[in-house]
């Protein structure tokens, strides 16, 4: 078992073939470049993923919205109707319904 002070991620990496490769060659100085350099997922890097995956939530349920009012304005559908096509509950639909008739 590692140290308390070893990370799991540097353990598991230490573990990984291509580190054990590169020390039982001798190149020792590769496997800490490889352990130093290795891609991992920053701040700035995990705060856009998060924002893009709430944008495209974002542009789904906005499409819901948009694909609805069609069924209900284009259609003339009941909300059961409209919800049953949509793929959507019927609550949605009747806070879609209200929110045209304002």
């Amino acid at each position: 078992m590692s140290p308390r002070w070893i990370n799991s991620s540097v353990s598991d990496h230490i573990a990984s073939p291509e580190f054990i490769s590169s020390f039982s060659k001798g190149f020792f100085h590769s496997g800490i470049f490889y352990l130093v350099n290795r891609k991992t997922m920053g701040i700035e890097e995990l705060v856009l993923e998060r924002a893009k995956k709430e944008g495209l939530e974002k542009g789904k349920l906005e499409g819901k919205i948009e694909e609805v009012k069609n069924l209900l304005i284009k259609m003339a559908m009941t909300d059961a109707q409209a919800a049953d096509i949509a793929g959507v509950p019927v609550d949605f639909v009747k806070k879609v319904r209200r929110k045209i008739k304002k």
